[in-house]
């Protein structure tokens, strides 16, 4: 069981040798994503961002922001959801099931966050098979392409 507990700039250090890409220049969205945590995304101060740990080595890193989305997409009503900025795996600890337990806890802080909000979206690249694959484990599904690169997906936070 990882521990999960909200990050701050205390947590920098860390977060400058996340490592979550292999270095395959055709995934070059992971190298993205890597850099995303490592350099930005501490100092997203409207996100909450989540670092989990096991054993006191960081593992995985989850972070996400109040948003809304119009549905159904025609005559669309504004829904006030979440956007799941990133969820990222440590690369040593990818393919052993840890995303799934990263999603239930995040959900579980968005719920804590606002009860209201019962709707999560995210963008996943289209060639990022096991982002797919855990979204829809997690009940978050593809909705439609954002743009050329990326889907939009769309689920429900469960309780």
């Amino acid at each position: 069981m990882v521990m999960r507990a909200r990050a701050g700039l205390d947590d920098a250090t860390e977060f400058d040798d996340f490592a979550c890409w292999d270095g395959d220049p055709a995934a070059v969205w992971a190298h993205e994503v890597e850099n995303y945590i490592r350099a930005r995304l501490l100092w997203r101060f409207e996100n909450i961002t989540l670092a989990f740990r096991e054993e006191g080595e960081l593992v995985a890193v989850s972070s996400f922001y109040p948003s809304t989305i119009g549905l159904p997409i025609v005559d669309p009503v504004e829904q006030p959801s979440w956007h799941l900025d990133v969820l990222a795996v440590r690369l040593q600890r990818q393919r052993a099931g840890l995303a799934a337990e990263v999603f239930q806890q995040t959900f579980a802080e968005m719920r804590t966050e606002d009860s209201d909000r019962i709707l999560v979206t995210g963008f996943v690249h289209r060639e990022n098979a096991a982002s797919f694959t855990g979204c829809e484990r997690a009940g978050i599904t593809r909705l439609i392409p954002r743009d050329s690169d990326y889907w939009i997906v769309l689920g429900e936070v469960p309780e």
